[in-house]
């Protein structure tokens, strides 16, 4: 880019040239045609700074997913391995690649959390034995699923059986009847910018 000015005593003229075009344009104090007093030219050098570039950062619904299971039930069906295939795990190989690779190979561990409704024998200590213990089977259950899923027995995994420990709702609540599949952010989101 090039900056062309110049002045006279009518008045200042000034051009830009990119490339080979070329624009001028001046200001003058009189009507008369003018001749210039002098000229300089200036080369003026662009740089871009970018300040707020984000990080690439994974979805939330790849580092936390539910699997849900029947009262005192802790087997996961055909339907749940296909549903966590489809819904979670092929999306992943596919906006993911590096991610899910780190976790097949054993590089990006999974946690699982077991949880349970508050329900089970009257005896209350024998009920939070009995939901820790459901809680750990369910969480067995949805790691030999994803051990099918990803064909892998590498897979990391961090187990945390809570049973009824953190219930929200009382009785034989569904949301209560689960197992969290949860990815730290940190860990993915390192995968996923260094392309590892």
């Amino acid at each position: 880019m090039k900056l062309s000015a110049g002045e006279t005593r009518q008045g200042a003229t000034f051009g830009l040239q990119v490339g080979g075009q070329h624009a001028s344009a001046g200001v003058s104090s009189s009507p008369q045609t003018t001749t210039s007093a002098y000229s300089k030219d200036y080369e003026l050098k662009v740089s871009y700074l970018v300040t707020d570039r984000r990080k690439p950062s994974v979805e939330e619904r790849f580092l936390r997913t539910d699997v849900y299971f029947a009262e005192d039930k802790d087997d996961l069906v055909s339907q749940d391995i296909v549903k966590l295939r489809d819904e979670w795990y092929y999306p992943m190989t596919e906006r993911y690649p590096a991610l899910s690779t780190a976790v097949r190979e054993g590089k990006c561990p999974i946690t699982l959390i077991g949880y349970a409704s508050d329900t089970g024998p009257a005896n209350l200590t024998k009920k939070e034995d009995y939901n820790v213990k459901i809680s750990r089977r369910r969480i067995d259950s949805v790691a030999n699923g994803l051990r099918k899923i990803m064909d892998s027995d590498k897979i990391a995994f961090q187990r945390d059986a809570r049973g009824q420990a953190d219930v929200t709702q009382r009785g034989a609540a569904d949301q209560e009847k689960r197992v969290r599949i949860s990815i730290d952010r940190g860990t993915a989101d390192g995968l996923i910018s260094q392309g590892k």
